[in-house]
């Protein structure tokens, strides 16, 4: 029995409701059964390879070729910093200036433990200052030596200056006694010169002053063997007169 002659003998009994839920039944069967045929011909086109025209596979071509350039490229501009940045096992990390003086830290090697070393480049090209555990000691100890050496660096074209306008004497604490206000030029026993000015003259008598006769000459041979004892000797008797130890 056909499913119309079906409906109609239904229909004719004056059943309604059984009608209605047959044809419910028929309708939902039949979307089922074509949602499951869209389903298998969606499937067979997504496996199926879109062609392209022959504008798109030209163009596909050449973005393949300039894709292929532009990561040559970048391979070279990475092999050129590395032999740049990393001489000899050195990974860059940082550079800054400080005092008129570039300064560049490189890690030796990997490993988080790695050690760092400092090049200063004081415009004649870098040149290695020393090495350290770790960047943030590096950076900070080597503004400590570079405030260092400028301010050595100033001491000794001071120096230079009051050597050539005052004549330089022997240094020995009676040479300290004739200075005058513009302090003085001692020439010590090993070629050394140091220049003292007028406070520093004074801290030197006056520390002599006080000393007992077997420290006073130790006192003098440090005066007059070099300018580095001589130097040592005032700041660490300057040390013990603030303290008032002396």
């Amino acid at each position: 029995m056909s499913d119309s002659k079906l409906i109609f003998d239904l229909l004719g009994e004056d059943n309604r409701d059984i009608v209605k839920s047959y044809l419910t039944s028929i309708m939902a069967e039949k979307a089922h059964s074509q949602i499951n045929q869209r389903k298998v011909q969606l499937k067979e086109e997504a496996a199926e390879p879109q062609e392209m025209t022959p504008e798109q596979e030209e163009m596909e071509a050449e973005m393949g070729e300039i894709d292929l350039a532009l990561a040559q490229k970048n391979l070279e501009l990475i092999d050129t910093q590395a032999d740049a940045m990393r001489p000899k096992g050195e990974l860059f990390l940082r550079t800054f200036p400080y005092k008129d003086k570039i300064v560049t830290l490189k890690k030796v090697g990997s490993g988080v433990s790695a050690p760092v070393v400092v090049y200063v480049d004081d415009g004649k090209g870098p040149q290695k200052l020393d090495t350290f555990m770790t960047p943030e000691q590096a950076e900070r100890e080597t503004k400590k030596i570079l405030k260092l050496q400028a301010k050595q660096q100033k001491r000794l074209a001071k120096e230079a200056e009051m050597q050539e306008e005052f004549e330089a004497v022997e240094a020995t604490v009676e040479s300290l006694k004739n200075s005058d206000e513009n302090g003085i030029v001692l020439v010590h026993e090993d070629a050394t010169v140091s220049f003292l000015d007028y406070v520093e003259v004074n801290d030197l008598l006056e520390i002599h002053s006080r000393l007992n006769k077997k420290n006073k000459d130790n006192f003098e041979d440090k005066l007059s063997k070099s300018q580095e004892s001589a130097s040592d000797m005032l700041h660490y008797f300057q040390e013990r007169i603030k303290r008032d130890i002396l």
